[in-house]
């Protein structure tokens, strides 16, 4: 079975790249455009150059119709910050010199998986925020870039003070989890199965007294091991019993996991609790329905009844696209296990990020002088239209940083100029509405968030080579200029990683430091 599981799953590798590939090839552009893919899936990041599409705009300046005030707006929406699977597969090819498939320049999960400085923070209602802007010459004759960045973070909650939780935890036990969590590595490799059974055992560690625990396994059927369990320290061994009882082989039917799961999780919903279901799998669709946006329905239409979803997709090759949908319906996040440390980190550290919303359909407005052009956004969704824009959910433990670049001429004062940062949410609970803003002149924003605002650069040049909407001469342009005299460790990281990922790792002067 499980010779059999691996050539379904890397026939459908080949089919998805071949899909992949066909689709790039019909729809690309000449001269290294966007590719393929919608600007509402992989929003571009355009190059800032005179002679080579310097008017190539994106959602968010086309549709910011020509205004009679003095300000103009956009609409941003910058996902979940737990996501964390496009960032590690990404890192891992680049390292492995594997090829990176281009969906995965996806700049704001990069920016929400990175630790930013928290500066001088205002309170904003629930969230801590900072602003600041830099400015730079352009390589346009006349212009200058203005480049904001906002440090956005949500309320910090623990395991002592959370409420309890109702968690229906979804178990893929296919035979494919028995194989390698990597390829290509000289350090010791797990399977999925025992890096998924590892993190199970860990995450007993953040369960509370009280939490009502669901866990269900499925391959081609579904095994109910514990349902309705109240944790407690005194009988927590049923729970670790469950878990050491998990038998991996067979295909795998996600649809009826899924299917199964809901069900369960809307027996015990709990309007006083979270309701959460957490799948794990590498998400291979094989038996059953296959198709990833019909089985997102039910993500959706559960999210809208209260029951919030979250993901975890395993080893190097899971077919994030498929998980990235299902999350992205079910307005959760998802992180990637593929190394022993990821274990501690989604079934510890950052375990909150999956469990508890803090802010529920959370849209982010910001309202910009019209002297500006708006000109790239690292977020995934942007539109002057903000039905055009979805809103998501905002997990306590979480942060994310935004960063928006504009352009003007040179000679434009902006001194009493600016920037309003306005979210509106509702709370998880009582679904009250809420609206809060924050204004600030674009003089006083001058010299904060420099080095934040230059590590998120550093970070956006990368998935800008990936996607193809710069070039290493452009990227090359903006060290030398933009980020010129400026160093740190997460600017060093990236730097690497882009001059190694065009090729050009020889031309970086003390490389190894890197």
């Amino acid at each position: 079975m499980l010779f059999k599981e691996q050539v379904m799953k890397n026939l459908q590798l080949f089919l998805f790249s071949l899909i992949i590939f066909i689709y790039l090839i019909g729809c690309g552009s000449s001269g290294g455009g966007s590719g393929g893919l919608s600007n509402n899936s992989l929003p571009t990041f355009p190059t800032d150059n005179a002679s080579s599409n310097i008017d190539d705009r994106n959602d968010a300046e086309i549709d910011v119709p020509t205004s009679s005030t003095d300000t103009n707006q956009v609409y941003l929406s910058y996902d979940d910050s737990a996501s964390t699977a496009g960032v590690k597969l990404t890192k891992y090819y680049i390292e492995n010199d594997i090829d990176v498939p281009s969906f995965l320049a996806r700049p704001w999960e990069f920016l929400n998986f990175e630790s930013f400085n928290k500066n001088e923070t205002a309170g904003l209602g629930l969230f801590d925020v900072s602003l600041g802007v830099l400015e730079n010459d352009s390589k346009e004759s006349g212009k200058k870039l203005i480049d904001l960045g906002v440090y956005l973070a949500a309320p910090i909650l623990t395991k002592e003070d959370r409420p309890n939780i109702n968690l229906t935890i979804l178990v893929d036990v296919s035979g494919s989890m028995r194989s390698l969590s990597m390829v290509n590595t000289s350090f010791e490799v797990k399977t999925k199965k025992e890096l998924v059974l590892s993190g199970l055992a860990q995450m007993k560690n953040e369960l509370k007294e009280g939490d009502l625990i669901t866990l269900i396994s499925f391959n081609t059927s579904t095994s109910i091991l514990l349902e309705s369990y109240v944790f407690a320290d005194e009988t927590s061994s049923q729970y670790t019993d469950a878990v050491n009882s998990l038998n991996f082989n067979g295909g795998t039917d996600l649809n009826q996991g899924i299917t199964k799961a809901y069900e369960l999780a809307t027996n015990v919903y709990d309007d006083q609790r979270e309701n959460r279901v957490l799948l794990i799998t590498d998400a291979y669709a094989n038996t059953g329905v296959t198709n990833a946006t019909t089985i997102s329905n039910q993500t959706n239409i559960n999210n809208e009844k209260g029951i919030f979803f979250s993901g975890v997709g395993v080893g190097y090759d899971f077919n994030e696209l498929f998980l990235d949908e299902l999350t992205e319906a079910g307005k959760g996040s998802y992180f990637s296990l593929i190394t022993t440390d990821d274990v501690g980190q989604i079934f510890g550290n950052r375990f909150m990020s999956l469990i508890k919303v803090a802010a529920k359909d959370v849209k982010v407005k910001l309202e910009y002088p019209s002297e500006l052009t708006h000109i790239s956004s690292a977020s995934e969704e942007s539109s002057a239209n903000e039905d055009e824009v979805r809103s998501i959910n905002f997990t306590y433990n979480s942060k994310q940083y935004f960063l928006e670049r504009f352009k003007t001429d040179a000679s434009t004062d902006l001194t009493d100029k600016k920037f309003t940062f306005v979210i509106s949410y509702s709370d998880p609970v009582s679904l009250e509405a809420k609206e809060v803003s924050i204004s600030v002149n674009i003089s006083d924003l001058k010299g904060k968030e420099d080095s934040n605002i230059k590590d998120a650069l550093s970070i956006v040049f990368l998935n800008s080579l990936i996607k193809g909407t710069k070039t290493f001469d452009d990227i090359l342009w903006e060290y030398e200029n933009t980020l010129k005299d400026y160093t740190s460790a997460l600017l060093d990281e990236y730097k690497l990683l882009s001059y190694k990922f065009a090729g050009k790792e020889s031309l970086l002067e003390d490389a190894d430091k890197f």
